[in-house]
Parts: C-alpha cells; sequence; structure tokens
C-alpha cells in the first residue's frame, strides 16, 4: 500500500475515503436482515439474535434502538403554573439538578422557552409599531 503524503493531489478530493455510492457496513446488514425476513417481528428477532453472537452492527442496532425508548419513557416534570420564564427555567435547572429530568431534555425545554419567550417579544414589537403607525 503506498503511502500518502497528507496532501491532496488537484482535482482529487476523494483520496482514501469509500467509492462514490458504496454503501456503510451497517445500511448493509440491515439490508440482507430485511431481506431475509419476512415480518417486523422476524426482523427484530434477527437483529437480537446477531447481536447474541456478538456482531457488532447488530449490539449498536438493538442498544440505540431501546435508549430512545427507554429516553421516550421518561417521566414528565411539571413545570409551576406561571407566566414568569425566568420562574420556569428555575424549575427547569432544579428539576434536572436534582436529576428528575436528564441534562440533554433540560436543554432541549430551555430551547423551547426561549423560542416562547422570542415568539412574544416579537408580537410586543409587531403590537407598538402598529401603535406608533396609527398616531
Amino acid at each position: 500500500m503506498a503511502k500518502h503524503s497528507g496532501q491532496f493531489k488537484k482535482g482529487d478530493s476523494r483520496i482514501g475515503t469509500k467509492p462514490k455510492g458504496a454503501l456503510h457496513h451497517r445500511t448493509k446488514f440491515l439490508a440482507a436482515l430485511k431481506a431475509s425476513s419476512s415480518s417486523e417481528k422476524e426482523f427484530i428477532q434477527k437483529i437480537l439474535e446477531q447481536a447474541e453472537k456478538g456482531s457488532s452492527a447488530a449490539l449498536n442496532i438493538a442498544a440505540t434502538r431501546l435508549w430512545k425508548e427507554s429516553r421516550s419513557t421518561l417521566p414528565l416534570v411539571e413545570l409551576p403554573e406561571t407566566d414568569s420564564k425566568q420562574a420556569a427555567a428555575e424549575a427547569i435547572i432544579q428539576a434536572m439538578l436534582s436529576g428528575q429530568l436528564p441534562s440533554d431534555h433540560a436543554v432541549s425545554m430551555m430551547a423551547t422557552l426561549r423560542a416562547g419567550a422570542e415568539l412574544v417579544e416579537v408580537a410586543e414589537i409587531l403590537e407598538r409599531l402598529k401603535e406608533l403607525e396609527i398616531k
């Protein structure tokens, strides 16, 4: 195997990469299992069997699937009924610090809270502009 200088040759930006259109090994693995399965249940069973045999692709697929399901079943955190965005943000932070809410969920909730606050702000600015135009 020839050593590469570390620099691309003019006009050749794909040195050392997979050929255009080539599929990832995980995609090939899933396609093969799907082709040999007659139902979704059988497909899942085959993935689990391959995972038990030590297939890293199957283990990754199974773990990813289980992680997504476990995250979607997390308990909901109730926020106080208040118009204060600061109180809601503090409740989210407190829930995260106490372990009731995973940090990624807290970040998502804070982003949603911020987006809502920005929408209210824009609506208020538009209302003020309308009032100024009337005068």
